[in-house]
């Protein structure tokens, strides 16, 4: 545990709309709903820390569709 960031791995589905919306952004999410999102991996995560106090977040970069995953 880092500055009280509890790390924890875990998989969600956003769904294809939310996919397609922020496709190659990072998104911060406030008990499940989208309440920060851009380009700026850092701007995101602040935003998201702020807005988030004392709720259930999710931070995530979401993937381009040209994306390359290499096992």
């Amino acid at each position: 545990m880092k500055s009280g960031i509890k790390e924890n791995s875990m998989s969600f589905n956003l769904g294809p709309e939310l996919m397609k919306r922020y496709e190659g952004k990072c998104i911060g999410l406030k008990n499940g709903k989208v309440v920060a999102s851009g380009k700026n991996a850092g701007k995101v995560l602040r935003e998201l820390l702020t807005k988030g106090k004392g709720d259930e977040i999710t931070f995530a970069c979401v993937p381009s569709r040209n994306a390359v995953m290499v096992k």
